[in-house]
């Protein structure tokens, strides 16, 4: 199982958005238990969407960490 920390594309799409620390750390921790892909970036309706479904190139890659 990832560990919460090990969910990076929450807390950068957590800052982008304007979250608070703590509900990016609470984020984190509901991938972890979820057993979540690492890329995921937030829940809805049970479902995780993951930066790879971003459609803006830069974007996505900013996310992921690739700039």
């Amino acid at each position: 199982m990832n560990k919460p920390k090990d969910y990076k594309c929450i807390a950068r799409w957590g800052k982008m958005m304007g979250s608070y620390l703590s509900y990016i750390a609470h984020e984190q921790e509901k991938a972890s238990k979820d057993n979540a892909p690492l890329t995921a970036i937030y829940q809805r309706d049970g479902k995780w969407s993951v930066a790879e479904d971003i459609v803006r190139d830069d974007l996505r890659k900013q996310i992921l960490g690739e700039e």
